[in-house]
């Protein structure tokens, strides 16, 4: 089997691995990784008309990171089981889109990054001679979408730990009714105390040595992937849908997306560098950021790691904080 294209990770370049390893980079260990080289995306499908669809899109994107560490057969079924729902993109107004993201089984855009990781580990671990097991704190949204995703995976297991206090009674239902191989449970303390959780059980020997111990992340690969993925798809609609909705026949398309969202940013920045017609971006901070500016800054960090690629001559987007 071929690789995928090469990952890299930020703090330490030394480590360079493709998409299929970094699925097995633990969330307590660190590291952001991004691709050594940022594939183009054909204009037959930038300029289709009519525009590709949410499938389409999601398909020649992982193809590009993935090449032939899968077959297309295999990654065109892996696509229609992540993304069995609707993206709408629709106008609010005759210059303002928006693309809903909240159709998955968790009613959440973390849904898309969750249910792809969960389709990549079992195609790549499936034969493992080891049980697998996904260890995951996170909040209310992000904990809803994996145990979502790997509750269709009756061989993996997976454990959730989330703050007692800080999940909806709506959530909890939904908790209440996944199956056996999910277990979810309710810890007397603080996200951070959960999360503190789970690096004690990874450092365990014996624990860590009995099974294949996955540890996801929001900010995982995947997920950045298919953010990029809802990214171009948006933009594509709208670039097609201007002429008619708002007689604009070349729209200068800027795109927002909100700064505690991770990768949000960081997705867009790549959709553009692999070819999607974006003119400018907007970081979006609302009430419930703790300190916006130094998440944007790091963002912004994140976002000339990605654009440059070592270039210093690169010429890198500035990026609008909207609060």
């Amino acid at each position: 089997m071929q690789s995928s294209i090469p990952f890299y990770n930020v703090h330490d370049p030394s480590v360079c691995i493709p998409l299929e390893k970094v699925l097995r980079v633990n969330g307590t260990e660190g590291g952001y990784y991004i691709p050594q080289q940022i594939p183009s995306l054909p204009d037959s499908l930038i300029y289709k008309d009519p525009p590709p669809s949410f499938r389409d899109v999601a398909f020649e994107v992982f193809r590009s990171f993935l090449q032939d560490a899968i077959s297309e057969s295999d990654l065109y079924t892996l696509i229609a089981r992540a993304f069995p729902f609707k993206v709408p993109v629709f106008p609010i107004d005759p210059r303002t889109y928006i693309v809903e993201l909240t159709h998955g089984d968790g009613g959440s855009y973390t849904d898309f990054g969750a249910r792809f990781t969960a389709l990549l580990i079992d195609y790549f671990c499936r034969h493992s001679e080891l049980p697998m097991h996904i260890l995951f704190a996170g909040s209310e949204l992000e904990t809803l979408s994996l145990a979502k995703a790997f509750s269709e995976f009756e061989d993996i297991h997976a454990t959730f730990l989330y703050p007692k206090d800080d999940v909806q009674d709506m959530i909890k239902q939904q908790f209440i009714s996944l199956p056996e191989n999910i277990h979810i449970f309710n810890v007397n303390g603080s996200l951070d105390d959960c999360k503190a959780i789970i690096a004690e059980i990874t450092e365990d020997a014996d624990m860590s040595g009995s099974m294949e111990l996955f540890i996801p992340h929001p900010a995982q690969t995947t997920y950045l992937l298919s953010q990029v993925c809802c990214c171009l798809y948006a933009v594509l609609t709208v670039l097609s849908r201007a002429g008619y909705d708002n007689n604009i026949e070349q729209p200068q398309l800027i795109i927002g997306t909100p700064l505690k969202q991770p990768n949000a940013v960081s997705a867009a920045v790549l959709a553009k560098k692999m070819g999607a017609p974006i003119n400018g971006f907007i970081a979006t901070a609302d009430f419930f950021c703790n300190d916006p500016q130094i998440d944007y800054e790091e963002e912004c960090t994140r976002v000339k790691m990605l654009y440059t690629q070592g270039n210093t001559e690169e010429c890198i987007p500035e990026i609008a904080l909207f609060r």
